[in-house]
């Protein structure tokens, strides 16, 4: 056993009773200075949930004929449009559609192919919603993070396809896509893969968001 000198034991009970005087002294000032600093945790703010939509295949009646295409090859837009209406309560098929958005003149029509992005302007209309463009990323976050679902014509392929975005996460996004079924992405990627081709961007852009 160790031995422990009288002097050596003192001091240490002199020392302790010191430190409980002082505690006793600065009260709540000393509680914050023997209080352990926790560091802050990483909580992400920026979410918002998806919209819930029904998924449509543009597969699903291929061989329907609309003007000057079929729905296999061109019926992204109609077939989008549909999932976005379900999502607003709005049952509608992607053929239906097809058919109202070719007697606007914007689908299978004018143009040579599929839709324009003026298709997303009568959808609105159709609905009795609101519709704008999207002309830079930050505003495409924005119309995510306020809850807008976000009509996307991006190249695919060798031509271009047309999906919707809905919901944020942390820089990314819920996509429904006709032909791919439902995943997250970047927003970047979406942003920086969206169409210049005339007839996607006869508004000005080829992102439309929508209420």
């Amino acid at each position: 056993m160790k031995n422990v000198s009288f002097k050596s034991f003192s001091f240490k009970v002199f020392a302790l009773a010191a430190l409980f005087a002082l505690i006793s002294l600065f009260g709540g000032t000393a509680n914050i200075l023997f209080t352990p600093v926790l560091a802050e945790e990483n909580v992400n703010t920026e979410y918002t949930e998806p919209r819930s939509m029904t998924w449509y295949g543009q597969y699903n009646n291929p061989y329907v004929v609309i003007g000057s295409g079929n729905m296999q090859s061109n019926g992204c837009v109609p077939t989008s449009a549909a999932m976005y209406l379900s999502g607003i309560g709005v049952q509608v098929s992607p053929t239906d559609m097809g058919y109202y958005l070719y007697d606007t003149g914007n689908f299978d029509n004018l143009y040579g192919h599929g839709g324009s992005d003026l298709c997303w302007y009568d959808v609105a209309a159709y609905a009795g919603v609101g519709a704008w463009g999207i002309y830079d990323s930050d505003s495409f976050k924005d119309a995510l993070k306020s809850g807008a679902v976000v009509a996307c014509h991006i190249y695919y392929g060798g031509g271009t396809h047309a999906v919707l975005a809905t919901g944020y996460n942390n820089g990314r996004t819920m996509v429904y896509d006709p032909i791919g079924g439902t995943y997250w992405n970047s927003v970047d990627n979406l942003w920086n893969g969206r169409s210049f081709v005339w007839n996607d961007c006869l508004s000005g852009t080829s992102i439309i968001a929508l209420n």
